[in-house]
């Protein structure tokens, strides 16, 4: 990362729906994995699979809401490039959120979560051909019966690794490199009897 950017916390349910859409997703995925490289519409739309022209409406809608910025170019806005507004993306759920806002933080959850059953999918389904190196995918769900303190422990700790490997990840020494996908979700249950 060229610079330390503070984060980006959404919680207000018509941000959070901009972000739900399946192309923004993708674009803010690129955005903010790209150790602070700016990319154009064009670039962006050749990765998501669509047109720049759509491509650009999408990122003007994500920069309205603080996702993305617009970053120095050549003065042409047609090739002017888009960068990450933000070193990550944090979404928030807040005691007493709308309804709406509820139900923006489900979209954006069911957005997530098909993208993360399609990428499981995908790796399932190159499992014969992938290099063997490549098979450390999978799920790891575990339950753990801890207080609140720990709690937050936990997620700091969690965020601290993704935070080391984010920073690291332009470090690579070598071009055999992939995306990623790592979805952390740290969710309190119910409160447990004794």
């Amino acid at each position: 990362m060229t610079e330390d950017l503070p984060d980006i916390e959404l919680e207000d349910a018509a941000a959070i729906r901009v972000l739900a859409h399946p192309a923004r997703l993708l674009a803010v995925e690129r955005l903010y994995a790209v150790d602070g490289t700016a990319m154009t519409a064009t670039e962006l739309a050749e990765q998501v699979g669509l047109s720049a022209s759509a491509m650009s409406y999408h990122l003007r809608a994500l920069e309205r809401h603080g996702v993305v910025v617009r970053a120095d170019g050549d003065g042409d806005d047609r090739r002017r490039p888009w960068r990450a507004a933000g070193g990550k993306i944090v979404v928030r759920r807040t005691p007493g959120q709308s309804s709406a806002g509820r139900a923006a933080l489900q979209l954006l959850t069911d957005e997530m979560l098909d993208r993360l059953r399609l990428r499981l999918q995908e790796l399932s389904d190159r499992v014969e051909t992938d290099d063997e190196r490549w098979r450390v995918g999978g799920l790891s769900p575990v339950t753990l019966r801890i207080d609140h303190e720990q709690t937050a422990a936990l997620t700091a700790d969690l965020e601290q690794v993704l935070e080391r490997y984010r920073r690291a990840q332009g470090e690579a020494s070598t071009d055999d490199r992939r995306t990623v996908d790592v979805l952390m979700a740290v969710v309190p249950g119910p409160p447990t009897p004794g």
